[in-house]
């Protein structure tokens, strides 16, 4: 086991979570208040799971340098046909499943429209993720020589994104014209730099820290969760900013149980729980191949393999639980298996 295989684990069971809990969020006129209540809650808390991703990747790639015979622009290249092909091959795969659901006939013209749809737009809604680390690892010859010699650069970037968030979630929160609107746009890239700082300066979180990143957490979950509530109350609709990658609580908590995880993850690793290092090793393995999976197995299940509407907060979070349980339980072992051969292996890196 890594001492980073608890964050993917656990990133991964947020994405099915969230994925499997945010239905009732875009229902708010039609779910009792206590129940639509409760995924807010549970939406709130796991927005971090994209983030974690962007994080680790910064934290492993920024830092390190490239391989003795390998220039900047091969690694480049060798990262980005590492992820271009399984997104290739998959989003074929969702095109040809939405494609059967709706009955569409299956012809040469379908084969077009399918290549150039994938190569506008993701084919299903998880899929933008793959899309936008390709573009991050494009900026890794850019972003690595800045940071060589002083890490004043990517402290500056992150107080950048960090305050032009901010500013943008002041602007919504007061009715404000936002300046920058739709002219500075930093993306998840603030996620992969800040990964960076969190290896140079706290890559072994004290207990103290890992305390104070939990507070922050906690806090930061709870403002979410209220202004979410407040603002799409007041709507009669789903506002999202507040959950939105972007929105500065979201830095914060993501930042924050990072470092928690990255504290755990390292007590495990050098206790003896050698069974439990083993199951978080091998889920992490195919965590990746999970999150391409999970999606198509949600979708069968309808988004909840109870099959029947929460009528309490209890049985909504019963629900949740059970589906994410369902939909893990289907996933690892054909992932697993596709993991066991070079043939099928690079289907789920």
């Amino acid at each position: 086991m890594n001492y980073l295989d608890l964050i993917r684990t656990s990133a991964m069971f947020m994405v099915i979570g969230l994925h499997s809990s945010s239905e009732n969020m875009y229902k708010i006129a039609s779910t009792p208040p206590d129940i639509w209540g409760v995924s807010n809650i549970i939406v709130s808390m796991l927005r971090i799971c994209v983030p974690l991703f962007f994080i680790l990747s910064g934290y492993l790639i920024l830092s390190s340098e490239s391989k003795n015979d390998e220039t900047p622009l091969h690694e480049t290249g060798r990262r980005i046909l590492k992820v271009i092909l399984p997104l290739l091959i998959w989003s074929i795969a969702y095109r040809f499943y939405i494609a059967y659901g709706v009955g569409e006939t299956f012809n040469f013209s379908f084969i077009i429209s399918s290549l150039r749809s994938i190569s506008q737009e993701a084919v299903t809604y998880h899929l933008w993720f793959l899309y936008e680390i390709i573009v991050i690892y494009m900026l890794i010859p850019v972003l690595r020589p800045l940071v060589r010699e002083s890490d004043d650069p990517a402290i500056y970037f992150c107080c950048l994104w960090l305050f032009l968030s901010t500013l943008q979630a002041m602007a919504f929160l007061l009715n404000w014209n936002y300046v920058f609107g739709g002219r500075i746009d930093l993306g998840n890239i603030g996620y992969f730099v800040a990964g960076y700082l969190v290896r140079k300066h706290i890559s072994a979180p004290r207990p103290i820290d890992a305390a104070a990143a939990a507070i922050c957490f906690l806090v930061c979950a709870v403002i979410t969760t209220l202004l979410t509530a407040r603002e799409s109350y007041a709507a009669g609709r789903y506002v999202e900013f507040l959950h939105v990658y972007s929105a500065p609580n979201v830095i914060f908590m993501s930042l924050s149980a990072f470092v928690v995880l990255l504290y755990v993850g390292r007590r495990i690793y050098e206790s003896n729980l050698a069974l439990a290092k083993l199951v978080i090793s091998s889920v992490a393995s195919c965590s990746f191949g999970i999150y391409l999976l999970h999606v198509l197995v949600l979708e069968r299940m309808n988004y909840n393999i109870v099959g029947e509407t929460a009528n309490s907060p209890s049985s909504a979070i019963l629900n949740i639980a059970l589906t994410v349980l369902g939909c893990f339980a289907v996933c690892w072992p054909i992932i697993w298996c596709l993991r066991l051969s070079k043939m099928t292996r690079w289907l789920v890196p």
